[in-house]
């Protein structure tokens, strides 16, 4: 199997089908994160104009089986999401994913990035796990009085991290100490109208001279 990066316009059209063929099919199987085709693929025309590695395809004999992207959403910052895996359907649980992954973490701390990220996705939660990211529930309240409220409520399996506000909301993160589980969300959004909660899965690379 041979990981590089996207490189060329070809490289663009092929992953591109390949993505558009792969999210057309039935089921939707472990290593699928979701996200939108259009913004891929100008991501990965971007990649092009800056000469970034952020997205890379996996190849066995010619054959694309797996594709991952990662998107830096704030210049400002070490943090970087992982936007998807995607993985071809008769080489799912072949160690594909795996090795995406792992090739991807080596990019990002090449690139000084500190924290990688990923918004949840049902179904995908062991093999981020196993990959080595750890569950934080982020709950985020429409006030402050929201935000002291479900502090107040804390559940004994999770430990508060930090709070911040973003766009005028307040946000709290947990740390789940157990497998995130889905009845957590409705806990805290039950306790208020507009409050929302999501899992982000999060992996911490130290800063290090080595890569290997």
């Amino acid at each position: 199997m041979r990981i590089t990066p996207i490189q060329t316009l070809d490289d663009v059209k092929r992953v591109y089908k390949f993505l558009t063929d792969r999210f057309t099919e039935e089921s939707r199987e472990s290593y699928q994160v979701p996200f939108p085709l259009a913004d891929t693929y100008s991501g990965m025309m971007e990649q092009i104009e800056n000469k970034q590695k952020l997205q890379l395809k996996a190849e066995k004999r010619g054959l694309l089986i797996g594709f991952i992207a990662a998107q830096d959403k704030d210049k400002n910052s070490h943090d970087v999401y992982i936007q998807c895996i995607v993985v071809r359907k008769q080489y799912l649980k072949s160690g594909v994913g795996g090795t995406l992954m792992r090739s991807m973490e080596y990019v990002l701390r090449k690139a000084g990035y500190t924290v990688a990220k990923i918004n949840e996705y049902e179904g995908s939660n062991f093999f981020f796990m196993k990959s080595g990211f750890t569950p934080y529930l982020y709950v985020t309240c429409p006030s402050e009085e929201a935000a002291k409220n479900v502090k107040h409520h804390k559940l004994n399996r999770m430990d508060f991290v930090e709070e911040y506000e973003k766009d005028g909301k307040f946000v709290i993160k947990f740390d789940v100490l157990d497998e995130p589980v889905q009845q957590y969300k409705k806990y805290f959004m039950d306790l208020g109208d507009s409050i929302e909660a999501s899992y982000v899965y999060e992996k911490i690379y130290l800063k290090s001279n080595s890569f290997a």
